[in-house]
């Protein structure tokens, strides 16, 4: 009898129904060893090897595959074929304790009964290149989280400032909290500006109109501020105006008009991250949704006949490439179903958009494309039936003909050349793969006067045309800040920066939410007070370990590592005593000098000059008043007021960036709960006003009543609570005797 061990139970039954008799499938619910949870569990003096433990939860699941083990002739590891996959394999192998016995290491890419036979078929060793390269990954994680996140308490403390419990650093959390909170810094210091367009109708000699928009006025490029190009911008109604009335007093003619042919070749089958930008935008699931989805659809759905069967394939992977075998069956589909005009004379070869794209080897695909949508729809959730038939199309659509678009550009001068609008136009001549499917724009684009909707231009357009104007308008615009990110764009930047792999970017923006540090609002990345000062505090003191160019090329060392180009005690121990080491003693250098400054300053609030003397101008100490330090650098900091009230900014802003919360001690009550923080008004998304401790996400306290700074007239108590009844009346009472204290209609 065969062992076979995979990840989850799903798969598990699904396996056992593949394999039938002498085999016996078997789950190990995910890892089962990890780090220890209470220590750095990392030799940081020699090999950099880790030390792991069998997870608590995973004990009984372990001692039941031991003796499975042991009972079998051999034992088939047959985790996810990715590096995670491949060290949980390897953990299996050493946790089994099978000396001298077979066990081997299998992977497939889909859960169809060929495939399943396949692969146990073709047995090999575990890839300790790939156990390198995922141990490496997980020690480095581990090296940042020891080292930092003890300094970034420290740090967020220092100068009197609140340090909510569960702050954390991360080596790919961090970069991608900084990318959300440099864009919420580019939107705050955004200056927004008014310009005007010129906007005219046109018409020919046989009265059909097509609309353009001034380009050029007296030599000079019209446009919206920042355009590339543009000379003259008219900033205000009096400037469009007057301009206007000298271009309808003009002639005017077809100056000149050029069409181009283009092909638009067909996006290249999903990898994880553009499956997770695609559900995003056209399906509004989140990468984590989306990830939990596509697992079912892997791991199998039962169908007619009872059996269950795997409907795509491996889902974390950064490969565009499809297997031979389903692009003959794609092309067979093709002209089949669509018609030999939509199948292009060879295949088409997506190249990779992911430098060193590594996980599985195949992008993800319908495992049968016989299995349409339509056959399938009764089988399926409603977010399963989603998602399958946006991965079928692409998959259909990315081995179709390009499309193909006629684009032309028409200007019209006045008689004199001083004046030139452009007319753009664009007909498609043949829909391709468009037909099937059309791409979603994951980008909100900053969009100019200049784009309008595309017009099919008048046929009988030429040089030297007259053309008559028939309508003028002047436009009013004004210039937008960067859009926020949303999940599925920094996903994309992640990506495009080299920042993470496929299996991190969902849980990289799960964790970020979860900390507190962004806040997820109609669907918009917003990054939270708390946020914006751990990102500053890290980046102020780590700007060379947070640099998104060095993360970039800690992910290419991995990939290194996992190719055989480079060892792993090679990667880690520059990393280590070079790099982390080194940005942690100076970074604990400056926050001792900070907390030196911050403590003089602190000295010259007693009322005393630099001499000793007393100052006839003493510092306000009194709770009212009290001027806090910045926590960043020590400087004073002055009351703002920000979208969710007033709070302390640092004088220094911008060169520092440091804030606090504030509090009024004539209102602001503190935590029942956690004792450190206080409660302040806070809104769900819903807009609804409850009170929450500032101390979360450590302290998860909160309440719908209104704290009042009124001490209990019956036992004491330090506050009040205003409770709003059901007939609307407002009723003071006591949180801890419940005494009525007044109630008001």
């Amino acid at each position: 009898m065969k062992l076979v061990i995979v990840e989850s139970p799903a798969k598990a039954k699904t396996i056992q129904r593949y394999l039938g008799a002498g085999y016996r499938v078997r789950a190990s619910l995910g890892h089962v060893r990890d780090l220890p949870p209470k220590e750095m569990g990392v030799d940081v003096e020699e090999s950099f090897r880790p030390s792991y433990e069998t997870l608590s939860q995973k004990k009984k699941t372990l001692t039941d595959l031991r003796k499975a083990a042991a009972q079998a002739d051999e034992v088939l590891l047959a985790t996810d074929p990715d590096r995670e996959g491949e060290i949980i394999a390897w953990h299996l192998q050493d946790a089994l304790k099978r000396k001298n016995k077979s066990i081997a290491r299998v992977t497939f890419q889909e859960v169809t009964p060929e495939a399943i036979r396949q692969a146990v078929q073709h047995p090999r060793a575990v890839d300790d290149k790939l156990v390198d390269a995922q141990q490496a990954r997980r020690v480095m994680d581990r090296l940042v989280g020891y080292t930092v996140s003890p300094f970034l308490w420290r740090a967020a403390r220092a100068g009197g400032g609140e340090a909510p419990a569960g702050l954390s650093a991360g080596r790919v959390q961090t970069a991608a909290l900084r990318l959300v909170v440099e864009r919420e810094r580019a939107i705050a210091d955004f200056t927004p500006q008014d310009y005007f367009s010129l906007d005219a109708t046109f018409e020919t000699p046989d009265r059909e109109p097509f609309q353009a928009t001034l380009r050029e006025a007296f030599g000079k490029r019209i446009g919206g501020p920042n355009e590339k190009g543009v000379q003259q911008v008219l900033s205000t109604q009096d400037e469009a105006d007057g301009l206007a009335s000298l271009l309808r007093q003009a002639m005017y003619r077809v100056r000149s008009i050029e069409t181009k042919t283009l092909r638009k070749k067909p996006p290249p089958p999903f990898t994880t991250s553009t499956l997770q930008q695609a559900a995003s935008v056209q399906l509004r699931l989140s990468p984590k949704q989306t990830m939990r989805v596509a697992q079912q659809l892997y791991e199998g759905v039962e169908l007619a006949d009872g059996e269950s069967i795997g409907l795509i394939t491996y889902m974390r992977t950064d490969s565009t490439r499809l297997a031979d075998e389903a692009i003959a069956a794609l092309r067979d589909l093709i002209a089949r179903d669509l018609g030999t005009e939509y199948l292009p004379p060879k295949p088409h070869a997506h190249g990779k958009k992911v430098t060193n794209a590594q996980e599985a080897h195949e992008a993800i695909r319908p495992t049968a494309f016989t299995r349409t949508p339509k056959t399938l729809r009764k089988y399926l959730t409603t977010e399963q039936f989603a998602l399958y038939r946006l991965i079928y199309y692409r998959t259909v659509a990315s081995q179709m003909a390009a499309a193909v678009v006629d684009r032309t550009v028409c200007d019209v001068a006045d008689t004199e050349d001083r004046f030139v609008f452009r007319a753009m136009g664009e007909v498609v001549r043949f829909r391709g793969y468009r037909q099937l499917y059309e791409e979603p724009d994951v980008d909100e684009k900053k969009k100019t006067a200049a784009d309008r909707p595309a017009q099919a231009l008048p046929r009988s357009l030429k040089p030297g045309l007259p053309v008559t104007l028939a309508e003028l308008e002047a436009k009013a615009h004004q210039t937008k800040p960067p859009p926020r990110y949303t999940e599925a764009s920094l996903v994309k930047a992640l990506e495009s920066q080299g920042i993470g792999r496929p299996s991190t970017y969902s849980q990289t923006l799960a964790t970020v939410q979860q900390r507190g540090y962004v806040d997820l609002k109609a669907r918009k990345l917003h990054a939270t007070d708390l946020g914006l000062r751990v990102c500053d505090l890290l980046v102020h003191h780590f700007p060379t370990l947070f640099d998104l160019g060095f993360t970039a090329e800690m992910e290419t060392q991995l990939d290194q590592i996992a190719s055989g180009g480079l060892r792993y005690h090679d990667a880690l121990a520059p990393f280590y005593r070079d790099r982390l080491l080194a940005a942690v003693r100076t970074a604990e250098g400056q926050l001792r000098g900070q907390k030196t400054e911050s403590g003089r300053q602190r000295g010259s609030n007693t009322g005393r000059d630099s001499t000793g003397r007393a100052s006839d101008h003493p510092t306000p100490r009194s709770p009212d008043d009290a001027v806090p330090q910045c926590p960043d650098c020590g400087r004073p900091m002055a009351l703002r007021n920000g979208p969710s009230g007033a709070f302390w900014g640092c004088t220094g802003f911008p060169g520092c960036r440091g804030t606090r919360v504030h509090l009024d001690p004539k209102t602001s009550v503190r935590c029942p709960s956690c004792g450190e923080g206080h409660l302040l008004p806070r809104r769900t998304k819903k807009g609804a006003t409850f009170w929450g401790c500032t101390a979360y996400p450590g302290c998860k306290y909160a309440q719908w009543a209104e704290p009042l700074v009124q001490p209990c007239p019956s036992c004491g108590h330090t506050h009040l609570n205003r409770h709003t009844r059901r007939d609307g009346a407002q009723e003071t009472r006591c949180p801890r005797c419940e005494h009525i204290v007044g109630t008001v209609a």
